[in-house]
């Protein structure tokens, strides 16, 4: 069997898929990708590039779908020199939103056509309007209605789709729920487990975290609203007032992946620094941050299994450093 994996990023949510489907001699695995770095075992490598980026006079709310369809482009134009050689696929599985996947049925008509839906927008009751310091205009939700264009031509256009989650799935239009099977990606219980004797040191502070008793980690790619940056940082400040003893592990980089950038290139860890009550705190959890690429599996593994902190069970008061109100949790 002839199977193509499409996302820009490498190897994203295939890695554990890929890799299996390689066990089979008789399968040829190639991954569509715009990502030069990475590797894995059996699978090929085919690097498309988009001709370019949106244009900066297209009206903002189509942006996001003009990138999509240069990204589907340049898949088309990859399909067709993979052909060439000879490689012809009996099943694509790409990730929707993108635009990967978006003229695959053109391309390759008689292949089977599948996509893992992640997420699919709503500019009310979902991941857009959960901060009530940030409300959103009327820009914002027709710009996120338009967001969904992609991912609605991929629904229409797949034989099947994949969503990691029931809640997930039911972000979706009810209408297409039937193509969608819910399949969590699963976790590798295998590696991701306490390893006896394993050490948990930070070289470059040189600090040691192995055989403390309180330990509070916020792991993310970004350090942003949309994963809960700031109410980690907030929440963080008042327990080590408390608890002295407790030590805060944050892997991640000062940059935004998901939601908006602030104006004029500031970033949200510092202006957490200066608007907690707690700098000092703050300041000392954030100050060892330099970036370092990515953390490697068996260190994430370290820190993962390695989460614990015995907390005061009884209700705090916590300070919401940016709106001057108090929450309780």
């Amino acid at each position: 069997m002839r199977i193509l994996f499409l996302h820009p990023n490498f190897p994203a949510q295939f890695r554990h898929l890929a890799t299996a489907l390689t066990r089979d001699p008789r399968n040829q695995v190639v991954f569509g990708t715009t990502r030069k770095d990475g590797f894995l075992p059996g699978v090929h490598k085919a690097l498309y590039i988009p001709a370019r980026q949106a244009d900066p006079n297209t009206h903002h709310y189509t942006r996001s779908f003009e990138n999509s369809v240069l990204q589907g482009q340049a898949v088309y134009r990859l399909i067709e020199r993979l052909k060439e050689q000879g490689f012809v696929p009996d099943i694509v599985y790409g990730h929707s939103g993108w635009g990967p996947t978006l003229f695959i049925k053109d391309a390759l008509p008689s292949a089977q056509l599948l996509c893992y839906f992640e997420w699919f927008y709503h500019a009310r009751g979902s991941d857009a309007d959960f901060d009530p310091t940030d409300p959103l205009s009327a820009d914002d939700e027709a710009r996120i209605r338009v967001k969904n264009t992609t991912i609605l031509m991929d629904l229409y256009g797949c034989d099947r789709g994949l969503c990691p989650t029931q809640w997930q799935q039911r972000q979706f239009p009810p209408q297409y729920h039937s193509k969608l099977t819910v399949l969590h990606d699963g976790i590798d219980t295998e590696f991701f487990q306490p390893r006896p004797g394993s050490r948990l040191v930070l070289p470059r502070l040189n600090l040691g975290l192995s055989e403390v008793d309180e330990l509070v980690t916020y792991v993310a790619r970004g350090m942003e609203p949309y994963r809960g940056f700031p109410q980690f940082i907030e929440t963080v400040a008042l327990l080590q007032q408390r608890r002295p003893h407790c030590h805060a592990v944050i892997v991640g980089e000062n940059r935004v992946a998901y939601g908006k950038n602030l104006p004029e290139g500031k970033n949200y860890k510092d202006l957490l620094l200066g608007r907690c009550p707690s700098r000092g705190v703050a300041e000392h959890l954030c100050r060892g941050h330099r970036p370092t690429g990515r953390i490697d599996s068996a260190a994430q593994r370290t820190i993962d299994c390695r989460r614990a902190a015995r907390v005061d069970p009884r209700p705090a008061r916590f300070p919401d450093c940016l709106s001057g109100e108090s929450v309780h949790v």
